[in-house]
C-alpha cells in the first residue's frame, strides 16, 4: 500500500490534467485498479497477488480520491473499476455508493471474473443507481458457465449492460 496516498492524490488538480481528442470537454475516464489480488491464478495473468486484507487501501483514502476526481469539472465521469478481482475489495459497495451519491452523470464500469455469488452481484447492483457496465472476463481455466448464465439473467433483470471477454491461452 502507498504510504503517502493522500498527499499523492492531493497533488492532482485541473492544472495537472491535459485533455486531448474531440471529446476533451465531455468526460473523464478513470481506469481504477483498486486492488492487485485475485481469487484465480490464471497462467497468463499478472493478478497473482493474494487477497490479503492488509494490502487493501482503506476506503476513506479511496473516497478522498473520489473527492479529488470530482474537482475536475466534466459532464460525465466514467469509473472503470478493475484489479486483480475488484469484487473482493471488502468496501466496494460502500465505495460505489459514495461515488453515486454525488448525483453527477456517472457511469460505473466493472471488469470482473464474475466468480462472486449471484447474491453478491445483486447486492452490488443495488448499492448504486447510476448507469453501469459489467465486463465479465471468462477465464477458461476456471469459469463456471452455469454461474455465468445466472449472472446474465440477473443483469438482464436489472437492465444492466454486460460484455464478455474470453481469456484463453491454451
Amino acid at each position: 500500500m502507498i504510504e503517502n496516498y493522500d498527499s499523492k492524490i492531493d497533488e492532482v488538480n485541473m492544472e495537472n490534467v491535459v485533455f486531448h481528442g474531440i471529446n476533451k470537454d465531455d468526460f473523464l475516464f478513470i481506469d481504477w485498479i483498486i486492488l492487485d489480488g485475485c481469487n484465480y491464478r490464471c497462467s497468463y495473468c499478472f493478478g497473482q497477488s493474494s487477497l490479503d486484507k492488509s494490502q487493501f487501501v482503506p476506503v476513506e483514502k479511496l473516497k478522498h480520491a473520489v473527492d479529488q476526481i470530482f474537482k475536475i469539472n466534466r459532464k460525465t465521469y466514467i469509473f472503470n473499476i478493475l484489479g486483480g478481482e475488484p469484487t473482493f475489495y471488502p468496501y466496494l459497495m460502500d465505495l460505489v455508493s459514495y461515488i453515486d451519491s454525488f448525483k453527477k452523470n456517472i457511469i460505473l464500469s466493472f471488469i470482473t471474473n464474475g466468480s462472486r455469488s449471484i447474491e453478491y452481484f445483486n447486492d452490488l447492483i443495488s448499492s448504486f443507481k447510476c448507469e453501469s457496465i459489467f465486463n465479465i472476463s471468462l477465464h477458461m481455466e476456471y469459469v463456471d458457465i452455469k454461474h455465468i448464465e445466472e449472472l446474465i439473467k440477473l443483469f438482464n433483470k436489472h437492465k444492466k449492460r454486460v460484455f464478455f471477454s474470453i481469456d484463453d491461452t491454451s
